[in-house]
């Protein structure tokens, strides 16, 4: 279950503009506040620019009806419900020696109010588990409108649980209002920024890209622009999307989420649906575009529906390797 509801501070436009405008810039946070409000009232019956997936307000309804007329909804949920540990070893050169073996832990899309099964057997995954730092890239809140104090709540007792300096991106399902909660939970949120890391006698760089699915307002060049590149840079995006233009500004690594892998899936992994434009290689797991590598989380939660088929929850330990693969 949910820990009891936080009394969180009341942070609207105008207390989010005076706290973050100096830092993000005014066309930044002029463009993502007026499209939070074009999700807001999508569901007031007032229309958007933009169509995704996860907006369409009857879509889960019907297909929880027809899962459940199926007989395939409880076997769903238990799969939504059984997060796998992945351990991912990264060689470059770049890393330096004193780094290598340095583990990241990496969690995407944990929609933490969507499910209190699903947060709790993420809490109990993570737990045990033995890792230097970690990276969040995006998507905490399960509905792209409405609420976010129930996201905030199950934020708060995961990160009771994760250890180490932690950093983090939004997501399109995000509001900014995000960016307070996660702070005050001890997270680091890069905005189109980055941060040199000093740990265990070596450095290590973290850039990190508002959402480019929905906001559309990540910034690589701005966040190439304070990056430490002579270090292993490692980009933290919600969404594989900006693949092609990362690879071409040289960022070493590039760690994201979003797709969920497909969530519901055919037989052997393969998605049906992937809500992004990229190459289907890059909707899970690891990938390589020109000179950068890259991994795809599948997530730790699920969204519009509390079901995985052919698709489990992943946690994902990035082990840092110097040299080249053997």
């Amino acid at each position: 279950m949910y820990p009891p509801p936080e009394d969180w501070p009341t942070w609207d436009d105008d207390a989010l503009i005076n706290r973050y405008g100096g830092r993000l810039g005014w066309s930044h946070l002029s463009r993502r506040l007026a499209l939070e409000r074009a999700q807001a009232n999508l569901f007031e019956g007032f229309g958007t620019p933009f169509v995704h997936l996860e907006n369409l307000v009857n879509l889960p309804g019907l297909l929880r009806l027809l899962l459940k007329v199926s007989g395939l909804y409880p076997r769903g949920r238990r799969t939504g419900c059984q997060p796998e540990v992945v351990d991912h070893p990264v060689y470059h050169r770049k890393i330096p020696r004193s780094l290598d073996g340095l583990r990241i832990l990496h969690l995407s899309d944990i929609h933490a109010d969507m499910s209190p099964a699903n947060l709790h057997a993420l809490i109990e995954a993570v737990r045990p588990l033995e890792y230097d730092l970690a990276v969040l890239t995006g998507d905490y809140r399960a509905r792209t409108s409405g609420s976010w104090q129930a996201a905030a709540d199950g934020m708060r007792a995961l990160m009771q649980h994760v250890s180490g300096p932690v950093w983090a991106v939004l997501g399109n399902h995000d509001p900014l209002v995000m960016l307070p909660v996660l702070e005050s939970l001890g997270v680091q949120v890069l905005m189109n920024e980055a941060a040199t890391v000093e740990v265990a006698g070596g450095q290590l760089c973290f850039a990190g890209v508002d959402d480019a699915h929905y906001f559309c307002c990540a910034d690589l060049y701005r966040t190439l622009a304070v990056a430490d590149t002579e270090c292993f840079t490692i980009l933290l995006s919600h969404t594989p999307e900006l693949y092609r233009d990362a690879a071409h500004l040289g960022f070493d690594y590039y760690l994201c989420g979003h797709t969920h892998g497909g969530q519901i899936c055919l037989p052997g992994g393969i998605p049906v649906i992937t809500e992004a434009n990229c190459p289907r290689r890059l909707v899970s797991g690891p990938w390589q575009w020109g000179g950068m590598c890259g991994y795809t989380s599948r997530g730790t939660g699920m969204s519009i529906l509390d079901v995985r088929f052919f698709c489990p929850p992943e946690i994902v330990i990035h082990e840092l390797r110097y040299g080249m693969p053997p």
